[in-house]
């Protein structure tokens, strides 16, 4: 399974250069990572609480 994740970033930098009027530059961005992973582990199954299960359901949709 592929597991996509989201980081906001937020960067200021100063402009110590005293020719032009800007004192400083600020930069957003979001950073995007994509990893293979599983989508559970024996640990998991056995760890659940008693009366809980996960399923596959509706067309394979994963529900627990």
């Amino acid at each position: 399974m592929r597991v996509n994740t989201k980081v906001a970033e937020s960067r200021t930098t100063d402009n110590n250069d005293s020719d032009t009027p800007v004192d400083f530059v600020a930069q957003n961005a979001d950073r995007l990572t994509e990893i293979e992973t599983q989508m559970l582990t024996p640990a998991d199954l056995v760890q659940l609480p008693n009366g809980q299960a996960f399923g596959l359901l509706d067309g394979g949709q994963f529900y627990k």
